[in-house]
């Protein structure tokens, strides 16, 4: 039952992606222009049907490097990425992928550096909200053009609309679908009992959220509530709240801030407000899932990706459940995704078809059984959750990813703050929101002040 559920639900993702794909509202990275074409990806990239990429002779061995920020890391990511190449250099014996660990906040500007010393990695997992500066900057190589067509329709027949999408810019693929997530709502049921909530009735809404969490705080003494984003959690969870609340962060010809306008306002100033009930804890990431993991904390909204950890930390001590992101009151959930792409460097053949076969690998069925069921991010093709051989174990053991699927359809893309200053405005608008959220800064004083920084350095060329 579950499974028909669940194929039935990515039926309906398929259906509406195209739409999404075509008609979104908030302004993006120029992803997904599409042109006329045969099934649910064909409108969204072209393939290029002179593409001539040679195969690997057998008796020759070709070894390509991978910058990744999963790669040797001690937790699941880094396992799954380890699982991934292991089983990849299986199949394909004659190509070596040298992995090397860059953590986020060094990856970009060290690929960049890397790229201007002449030697930029052959394949790097960077994140799809970079792909803006990326083109621009870095020495990416379009997919499309260099995969020969038949292979790369043959990729792309499966992938989800609106994960491929989230690659492309001015109609050519930079980055292969590799990881994905959007926003969950991580919850303890035993906390919620103990609080008199029924744990089968979690919060829809905001409101609901503020309702649950006092709560929880006056019967309990926990908090009730934490939202992922200080320190350097980025900005696409705040993207989430602020579309779902009928805002932006940027104007759709990219050359104003908005994040200081009443629907950022109003959620900021929500956000402040658990704060100040104490109702939230002024905590980073680490202590946040740490509070989580340890039972400590009633509900927590973060990505996806965190679901296979906190399972194992919830086993035997308390009931773990998840939900989807709170709307404000009937206005629809716009989540953001979270997550990254394969970008091709090379301009050698041989290493160009090496990194082609790793990326057709991540994204088939076995590298999204493998991206999912260890890393824990969603699949990103419509024919892996009800085949056996693939996703069919997983869900029917386990059901907590489902709030997450049901999320797809009403996606929204990452936007990228453009231009070389980006990584600058970015750490403007996230210094903002902490000031006013774990500071106490007055909401619009603060937001606008960031804003007008922001938009002068997206106008400074």
């Amino acid at each position: 039952m579950l499974l028909r559920r669940i194929s039935a639900l990515l039926a309906l993702v398929l259906g509406l992606a195209v739409l999404v794909a075509c008609g979104d509202a908030t302004p993006t990275n120029q992803a997904a222009q599409t042109t006329s074409g045969g099934g649910a990806t064909a409108g969204l990239v072209q393939g290029n049907p002179d593409a001539q990429l040679p195969q690997i002779p057998a008796d020759q061995t070709v070894s390509i490097s991978f910058v990744s920020y999963n790669f040797g890391t001690p937790g699941l990511g880094g396992k799954g990425v380890q699982q991934l190449i292991d089983e990849f250099q299986a199949k394909f014996p004659n190509i070596k992928v040298v992995g090397r660990n860059v953590g986020i906040p060094d990856l970009l500007s060290t690929i960049v550096a890397d790229a201007a010393a002449g030697n930029p990695p052959d394949l790097a997992q960077l994140g799809l909200s970079n792909i803006d500066y990326a083109v621009n900057n870095l020495p990416l190589q379009p997919i499309n053009k260099i995969a020969p067509k038949a292979e790369f329709d043959d990729y792309t027949r499966h992938i989800l609309p609106q994960a491929l999408k989230l690659g492309v810019y001015n109609s050519n693929l930079y980055a292969g679908s590799y990881t994905f997530s959007t926003p969950t709502l991580f919850y303890n049921a035993d906390i919620f009992k103990a609080a008199g909530l029924d744990p089968n009735k979690p919060p829809t809404t905001w409101d609901e959220v503020h309702q649950y969490a006092k709560q929880i705080k006056d019967k309990t003494g926990k908090y009730g509530i934490a939202m992922d984003t200080f320190p350097g959690g980025g900005d696409w969870l705040m993207q989430s709240y602020i579309n779902s609340n009928g805002g932006t962060t940027l104007s759709a010809d990219k050359t104003k801030a908005t994040f200081n306008e009443a629907p950022a306002v109003e959620f900021f100033k929500m956000w402040q407000g658990f704060v100040n009930e104490g109702l939230q804890p002024k905590v980073g990431t680490n202590d946040a899932i740490a509070a989580m993991s340890n039972g400590n904390l009633a509900m927590y909204l973060n990505s996806t990706v965190l679901l296979p950890s906190l399972i194992g930390a919830s086993n035997g001590k308390f009931d773990l459940r998840t939900t989807g992101e709170p709307s404000f009151g009937t206005k629809p959930v716009r989540p953001v995704n979270s997550g990254s792409g394969l970008y091709m460097m090379s301009k050698d053949p041989l290493k160009q078809r090496a990194a082609w076969e790793f990326i057709k690998f991540a994204a088939s069925q076995r590298g999204n059984t493998i991206i999912t069921s260890v890393m824990g991010y969603l699949p990103l093709r419509d024919d892996v959750v009800d085949d056996p051989n693939y996703l069919k174990p997983f869900f029917d053991k386990d059901p907590r990813l489902m709030p997450t699927l049901k999320q797809l359809s009403n996606l929204e893309t990452w936007v990228s703050w453009p231009g070389a200053n980006s990584s600058q405005a970015l750490q403007i608008f996230t210094q903002a929101a902490q000031d006013v959220v774990y500071n106490g800064q007055d909401p619009q004083k603060t937001l606008d002040a960031a804003a007008q920084r922001v938009t002068q350095l997206l106008q400074t060329k």
